[in-house]
């Protein structure tokens, strides 16, 4: 189940990337007030693979002792609510945290925070692999 799964959220990923049209290098330039920078988008589901769920303290120390260390310049977490096709037909369901980052480019050390905080992740609660999306940004704040 947890392979198939793997697979299902690697697709999704690909997917997500080509109808956004946001593979890495496409954006050019940014606006006047604005900065490129690398988003990244961590999505941990909070079922681990025996059934039994991270509790919110849990994942309090987690965010906490992990995954602000690695963006340091700041980071968003939002509730979500999943839902994914198990091979099988039956539609999952699963409660999920979902972490956005930013760093400016080019990014190379991102990818190794992401690979940090997901190995992290799935050793601490038995997990699957974290799902990411990472993509170029113009970002900055309207005055």
């Amino acid at each position: 189940m947890a392979l198939s799964k793997v697979y299902l959220l690697a697709a999704l990923a690909v997917v997500s990337l080509l109808l956004a049209g946001c593979a890495l290098g496409e954006v050019e330039a940014c606006p006047e007030g604005y900065d490129l920078n690398i988003e990244f988008q961590l999505f941990f589901g909070l079922t681990d693979n025996d059934g039994n769920t991270v509790s919110e303290e849990e994942w309090q120390e987690f965010l906490q002792d992990t995954v602000i260390p690695y963006f340091p310049a700041g980071s968003s977490v939002v509730e979500v609510d999943g839902h994914w096709q198990h091979p099988s037909g039956d539609l999952q369901h699963e409660r999920a945290k979902k972490v956005h980052g930013l760093m400016a480019p080019p990014g190379e050390d991102g990818w190794l925070r992401v690979e940090k905080i997901s190995e992290e992740f799935v050793q601490r609660f038995n997990q699957d692999p974290v799902f990411h999306i990472v993509q170029e940004v113009c970002s900055g704040i309207s005055e």
